[in-house]
């Protein structure tokens, strides 16, 4: 006996849709049955769940358009149940253009988070309500984590309004993606509730004048105390001190007849490791927060650390009728995924040929290996370990928070600090271009510092009455740096 019976075939579709009946003995209902050829060949076969042949041929007949207009669209066709969001998770990852970090953002917040309350929910059924739902239990995420173990983590009992905003974004926009590929018909309107979250800000956007002189003090003193403190004792300036000298001195001061791999230095509440890696690494921390915070590039992998010596030159250019030579830095891929150039300040320009001196010094291949490397061996570092080392050395020196109690971070300390300074002296449109954002983005971010600068003051963003002239100046040992980076951009 045929599996199959009372088999009809629907017109208009070239044989490739039917409704049928099984045969009793293979099943334990009478309902009829939808059978559709795919364009790759294949069948689906799914339950009209009615015994009623009229309205078996509607469901039929409405699954071969869908399917016709999936086809006619390019797309492939997902069934009416199957569009859930995690149906689509694949096919919204795999469409994704942004860099590493970004992507792993995404997937990680979809798959700890949004996945396991929204995956089951077909898209066009998600509202406001659903929504609310998330933000209770996302709201409560944290609280059966123990406090050790949050402490450890860095994580807050309550998370921040502004986290719930970005996980709602991270949504929209993969439902955005799918409305743009015609797999659903609309965006729902989705927002975060005025009262969920922790509406203050958590880590400082900008920070005093005084605390970021005070902390720049403090690195500078952390990272050139083997070099300065050994050139008083040879009396010739730091610049002129060899790595051997200074290692030498550090050996010289451990306490205890040499045994011990720290030093207690005035001024520093933690003490200084001895070691050439270690002497590279505090220099290397702080000469990129200066590069960065003196050109307004981002304190990031993609855009910080994928710079190498091939990618600076020197420009001449003319401040108050005399001629300087100014750095100018060129990183290939930007957040935004496209290259860019950026001149340095004249001090940025000071600081980066101090640092050409001090890589020479360690052995780093200032030719073509990368301007900040993780290793004088010359590989590349990332952004995240750069931050890393800066959070170890405020919290040693107990300058971890600002005046408000907020944390201070690599980028609110060299990024968000260069904006500010940018905006006393610049209008916007030369500070969007610099920092590489949008104008926009500035005035609603940066709405405290536009409003306090002087409209009038278009000055020059710095007063620096030593610039580096080509003659030398106050900068003579730093001219064979300056002929050294004096090529053109390849």
């Amino acid at each position: 006996m045929p599996r199959q019976i009372e088999s009809f075939v629907l017109p208009h579709t070239d044989n490739r849709a039917r409704v049928f009946k099984r045969n009793q003995k293979n099943t334990n209902n009478s309902y009829y049955y939808i059978k559709i050829r795919k364009p790759d060949g294949k069948y689906t076969i799914r339950s009209a769940k009615t015994d009623d042949l009229r309205r078996a041929t509607n469901k039929a007949e409405a699954l071969f358009r869908e399917m016709r207009m999936s086809e006619l669209r390019g797309l492939d066709w997902t069934p009416e149940d199957s569009k859930t969001i995690e149906g689509f998770y694949k096919k919204f990852i795999a469409s994704l253009s942004a860099s590493k970090k970004r992507i792993y953002l995404i997937t990680n917040t979809f798959e700890r988070c949004l996945l396991p309350h929204f995956g089951k929910k077909k898209v066009e059924a998600i509202r406001q309500s659903d929504w609310n739902e998330y933000e209770d239990w996302r709201l409560s995420y944290y609280e059966q984590v123990e406090e050790k173990e949050r402490k450890r983590r860095g994580i807050k009992k309550t998370i921040s309004r502004a986290t719930l905003f970005a996980e709602l974004q991270m949504l929209l926009q993969m439902i955005r993606f799918l409305v743009d590929e015609g797999y659903v018909a609309f965006v729902p309107k989705l927002k975060v509730r005025k009262m969920s979250g922790i509406r203050t800000r958590q880590r400082s956007k900008t920070i005093s004048e005084s605390e970021w002189n005070k902390i720049r003090e403090k690195l500078f003193k952390s990272s050139h105390y083997p070099f300065q403190a050994a050139g008083r004792s040879l009396g010739k300036s730091w610049e002129e001190v060899s790595l051997a000298e200074a290692h030498d001195f550090m050996v010289s001061q451990v306490p205890h007849k040499g045994r011990g791999t720290t030093i207690l230095v005035d001024g520093l509440k933690r003490p200084l490791s001895i070691g050439k890696s270690h002497y590279f690494s505090r220099l290397r921390t702080f000469y990129s927060i200066m590069i960065c915070y003196h050109s307004g590039i981002r304190p990031s992998t993609s855009e910080l650390c994928s710079i190498t010596w091939r990618h600076i030159s020197l420009d001449e250019v003319e401040i108050k009728s005399k001629k300087i030579w100014v750095a100018l830095l060129k990183v290939d891929s930007s957040k935004k995924d496209e290259s860019k150039s950026r001149y340095l300040s004249q001090n940025g320009t000071l600081h980066l040929l101090r640092w050409l001196k001090i890589c020479k010094k360690f052995g780093v291949d200032t030719d073509k290996g990368f301007v900040f490397p993780r290793y004088p061996s010359g590989k590349k570092i990332t952004g995240s370990e750069i931050g890393q080392l800066f959070s170890i050395f405020l919290k040693g020196e107990g300058l971890k928070k600002d005046s408000l109690g907020r944390s201070i971070t690599l980028y609110s300390y060299a990024r968000h600090q260069a904006i500010a300074s940018m905006l006393k002296n610049w209008d916007l449109t030369k500070v969007a271009v610099q920092a590489d954002c949008s104008v926009l983005t500035l005035s609603t971010h940066y709405a405290d510092e536009i409003m306090r600068r002087e409209p009038s003051r278009f000055a020059s963003r710095e007063k620096d009455p030593h610039p580096i002239d080509r003659k030398g100046g106050a900068y003579k040992a730093l001219q064979t740096e300056v002929a050294e980076l004096r090529r053109v951009i390849k």
